[in-house]
């Protein structure tokens, strides 16, 4: 058989692509219909995956999930110019669709090999053996006032200042890295479900323009990299950096993923970053203490110190400084239809971190 006739079965790659996503597709069911299932994947195959990826991109100083997007355009022009070449000839032609056809194929392969499959998995508070607790307002009251103290209490250790835009961190990005690899590595000793590699995360070079869509960091299963957007006071850019760092570890809810980024936050070895876990964890159960009791909302509003309502005041000029864009609407949409498309109940995922907080609080 000519070369030329061999052209006509389409490209190689296209082949190796359908076959990782029927592969994928089983193990998708699989999972979603067996926590067992997924908890062995997430954990022994996908977090290997996981691992290699992070280590290659590692070399790259750059975010390579943000320029690959960035120059999305050129890839766009250069596949036209390819397609219109290939159309002289209908053999080049299909060889060249089936290559196109083959990116989403791997792309869902990737997804299902690396993160994927830790939607389905057994719950965060299964894992930690956390007692049933429902959250009511003297109980959250009592967190919130719990955490806000300890917010303080970190502060004062960091020598905390509080200017217009937040508080600044006296740590650099390499240094928060080091802090939050060291803590997760202690929680992988303590919990097995957590796996631990060195690589760390890296700073979005496009943050402002990031910062208009309301997305504060990205785990890119494709190539590896947790990426954070630095356009947000630096207490949230830490608990951001170790929720990616979660995702990037296999825990893959939102909930999930903000729980285990408190723990980091609060067991690393510098009060800062301690700090950030407190304060962080605190906005999310003292939303939740408004929605429940207004009055003791009010009243958890008066006890907290100057320097942790200056940082809250601060924190919330700078989000609505990046609100009301169509692009914050466009996200939120995406990443909420995703979200309920991998079963979590949508955006709101992102607040259930109080039920948690609630019944690890209650051992």
């Amino acid at each position: 058989m000519s070369k030329k006739q061999k052209n006509g079965f389409g490209h190689p790659v296209f082949f190796v692509a359908i076959f990782l996503a029927i592969l994928s597709l089983c193990l998708h069911i699989l999972s979603a219909n067996s926590p067992t299932v997924a908890d062995f994947i997430i954990t022994r195959i996908a977090s290997v995956f996981r691992a290699i990826l992070a280590y290659l991109t590692a070399i790259f100083p750059f975010s390579l999930a943000e320029w690959l997007l960035l120059f999305s355009p050129v890839w766009l022009f250069l596949l036209l110019r390819l397609a219109r070449r290939a159309a002289k000839d209908k053999r080049r032609s299909w060889r060249m669709l089936t290559a196109v056809l083959a990116v989403p194929l791997l792309l869902y392969s990737g997804f299902v090999f690396t993160l994927g499959t830790g939607y389905y998995g057994t719950p965060l508070a299964d894992k930690l053996e956390l007692p049933a607790r429902e959250p009511d307002g003297q109980t959250l009251y009592e967190l919130t006032s719990y955490l806000s103290a300890h917010a303080e209490q970190e502060a004062k250790a960091a020598g905390v200042f509080v200017e217009r835009e937040g508080s600044v961190s006296p740590l650099t990005h390499k240094q928060i890295n080091l802090l939050l690899l060291s803590a997760y590595e202690s929680l992988s000793e303590e919990y097995s479900f957590i796996s631990n590699f060195q690589v760390g995360t890296k700073e979005v070079a496009l943050s402002i323009p990031m910062a208009y869509t309301h997305i504060t960091g990205v785990y890119s299963f494709f190539t590896g990299e947790s990426n954070v957007c630095t356009a947000y006071p630096d207490y949230s850019v830490i608990f951001t950096a170790a929720h990616e760092r979660a995702h990037a570890r296999g825990i893959a809810r939102e909930d999930e993923a903000n729980f285990m980024a408190y723990l980091a936050c609060t067991r690393a070895d510098h009060p800062y970053i301690r700090y950030a876990g407190y304060l962080n964890l605190m906005q999310y159960v003292s939303n939740a203490l408004y929605d429940a009791d207004r009055a003791l909302f009010k009243q958890a509003w008066q006890e907290h110190s100057d320097l942790v309502v200056a940082e809250l005041l601060a924190y919330n000029d700078v989000l609505n400084s990046f609100s009301g864009s169509i692009a914050s609407d466009v996200a939120g949409s995406i990443n909420n239809a995703y979200l309920e498309g991998m079963g979590t109940g949508g955006s709101i995922s992102y607040d259930r971190v109080v039920l948690l907080a609630v019944r690890y609080f209650a051992r």
